[in-house]
């Protein structure tokens, strides 16, 4: 009798307005609230809101375990991962570990901490890979996985003149003085609209064909309820040149940061002219000009190799632990050929009690190319990497944990129960 009435009522929820399905949920409609509030109180209630969500999800929401097998990309050698991942999460993790779409097989499910635990006993020696929140972070940790943010978060310090930005430090072969360079000499030029039209266009007509074009499955799309929110508390900076469009940015004026929360260009054409060294530069100059002391980047893949957090890192990033609720539990084995492999050619951000760290293969020669600039910077107190059957902890040159020194020739050992 009852299974009638419920379809029903799911019929009748489903034919609602979106805002009004939308605020029926309570945390949905503080969360709808909070768009009104000014900044302050508004990223508060915003996180307080997550926060509720988290602990309510770690507890109660069923995961579903899939076994992934194929030929891991790294080694050419079959290769077996779990995890409970999905979306675009899955996506882009498989295309790091497999050389082409894997092979899917359902396990079961689990929930709670009582069931990850029975989850990492159940499979040892595997891959892991699992979703987790803020509250079963350090659980993962001691039952052997690494805690991956899900988005490594960087900013810039712009509490300084503009020109003393620019000129900054060298990235690759690269610059941002040389980006610059182009951009003031193409004649590119910016604009500030906070008109409600312009915030939802950039996010719908430039930012969305932008993302997936460039990432595909493994694009990340702003949900409706944001894109609503969105022309509450965001300003748009469009770059032209000569009247016409080439790109906007949205900003967040967030108390003294300015966030940038997602970008888009016109085309592939525009990217070639420079419309995304030009929505970084002119982000930065708007930063300065408002006397904001830090522009944040936004979030990038936890992957040191990854174009998008090397393009950041040439603009001055640097990283800083997430404040998010959304990570990754990453379990590896130290003594896998697998592990070496694949960490030599994706290098990992990870969380540790003591900061961001990086998780790479061990030293070696090619410390002095590619990785040694990825690992320039700013934001890691150290690197962890595989030794026979342990995890060794040591710092970067030239820098200290936040826990206090601790020599490179006396690295800390991690064993393998414990990341």
């Amino acid at each position: 009798m009852l299974e009638p009435v419920l379809r029903t009522l799911h019929r009748l929820h489903r034919t609602l307005p979106a805002l009004l399905r939308w605020s029926l949920t309570p945390l949905d409609a503080l969360d709808e609230l909070s768009s009104y509030l000014p900044a302050g109180p508004r990223i508060a209630l915003h996180d307080a809101l997550n926060e509720v969500s988290a602990a309510r999800e770690a507890l109660l929401q069923r995961r579903t375990l899939v076994e992934l097998s194929g030929v891991a990309a790294a080694t050419r050698e079959p290769l077996r991962v779990l995890t409970d991942l999905t979306g675009e999460a899955r996506h882009y993790w498989t295309s790091l570990l497999f050389a082409s779409p894997p092979q899917q097989v359902t396990l079961g499910a689990f929930r709670g901490a009582r069931g990850r635990s029975r989850t990492f006993a159940a499979h040892p020696g595997l891959p892991l890979l699992l979703r987790q929140d803020r509250f079963t972070r350090r659980l993962a940790r001691e039952l052997g996985a690494f805690t991956v943010p899900t988005w490594a978060q960087s900013d810039l310090d712009v509490d300084r003149p503009l020109e003393e930005i620019i000129v900054g430090a060298r990235s690759g072969r690269k610059s941002r003085k040389t980006d610059v360079r182009r951009v003031r000499a193409q004649g590119i030029d910016a604009s500030l609209s906070r008109l409600p039209a312009d915030v939802v266009a950039l996010v719908r007509d430039w930012n969305e064909p932008f993302v997936r074009a460039r990432h595909g499955a493994s694009a990340l799309l702003v949900s409706p309820a944001w894109q609503r929110q969105a022309p509450r508390f965001s300003e748009v900076l469009w770059v032209h040149r000569r009247g016409e469009r080439l790109g906007g940015v949205l900003l967040e004026p967030q108390g003294d940061r300015l966030r940038m929360v997602l970008l888009g260009v016109r085309d592939d054409h525009a990217l070639r002219d420079g419309a995304v060294a030009a929505l970084y530069y002119h982000a930065i100059r708007e930063a300065t000009r408002r006397g904001f002391r830090t522009l944040d980047f936004g979030g990038s893949r936890p992957v040191l190799s990854d174009g998008v957090l090397a393009y950041k890192r040439k603009w001055g990033a640097t990283l800083h632990a997430s404040s998010k609720w959304d990570y990754v539990a990453l379990r590896l084995a130290p003594d896998s050929p697998f592990t070496r492999a694949f960490l030599t050619a994706h290098p990992l951000v990870v969380e540790t009690d003591d900061g961001l760290a990086a998780l790479t293969a061990p030293p070696g020669p090619t410390d002095t190319g590619e990785l040694a600039d990825w690992l320039s910077i700013g934001g890691l107190r150290g690197r962890i990497f595989p030794a026979f059957d342990r995890w060794l902890d040591a710092p970067l040159p030239g820098r200290e944990a936040s826990g206090g020194p601790r020599g490179a020739e006396d690295p800390r050992a991690i064993s393998r129960d414990r990341a």
